[in-house]
């Protein structure tokens, strides 16, 4: 067996410090599940391709992807795995099929019901966000209901406008979003983290 005496004491305090820092790497991936929580809501604040569908452009009355009443944003959070490893991710429901795509059908009724413009969205917030709760508070306000293929009609009294309230559909595409990743960005930053940490700098 070979041995090799270190006399440098600033090199032995080093090591030392080293192996107390391998053997506790907790703080490293608090450090790191802050600051990847942190990454994710940037890219979601920047957009994630690719954009809208004109009917989701009317009825969130903006271009932003992945943004409309911010509970994707807020949701994002990281837990750690033992003290060796950080998942970031979120509890929402709806998240999976944003992150990896699919289609969406109805499980009850024979369509979909998507609201047709922003002032659709508005009475949902009003009345709740079911579409029958809508439609019953608007029956309650005086206004005619009526189906179609492709729409739920509706007009308040006689003389009142024809509206579209929602668009009727057999499905909708969810194209994929990946919003959950570590990009090049990331990998440099957690690399400087790592780094720090071991060497005792952070």
């Amino acid at each position: 067996m070979i041995e090799v005496e270190i006399e440098d004491k600033g090199m032995r305090i080093l090591i030392e410090g080293l192996g107390q820092r391998l053997s506790n790497l907790r703080p490293l991936m608090q450090r790191i599940g802050q600051f990847m929580v942190s990454s994710t809501q940037r890219k979601i604040m920047e957009g994630i391709p690719p954009e809208n569908a004109p009917l989701t452009r009317r009825f969130k009355k903006g271009s932003g992807t992945l943004r409309d009443t911010g509970r994707l944003l807020s949701s994002i959070t990281y837990r750690l795995r033992g003290d060796d490893a950080v998942e970031v991710g979120t509890s929402l429901r709806y998240a999976r099929i944003h992150q990896e795509g699919g289609t969406i059908r109805p499980k009850a009724a024979k369509k979909l019901a998507i609201p047709a413009s922003w002032q659709t969205r508005r009475l949902m917030r009003r009345h709740g966000q079911s579409v029958r709760a809508v439609l019953d508070a608007l029956k309650g306000q005086g206004w005619s209901i009526w189906f179609t293929d492709g729409a739920i009609m509706g007009k308040k009294g006689k003389k009142g406008r024809a509206q579209v309230l929602f668009v009727r559909k057999s499905s909708v595409d969810i194209p994929r979003r990946r919003f959950l990743f570590v990009d090049q960005r990331d990998e440099g930053v957690i690399r400087r983290m790592v780094e720090g940490y071991l060497l005792g700098r952070s």
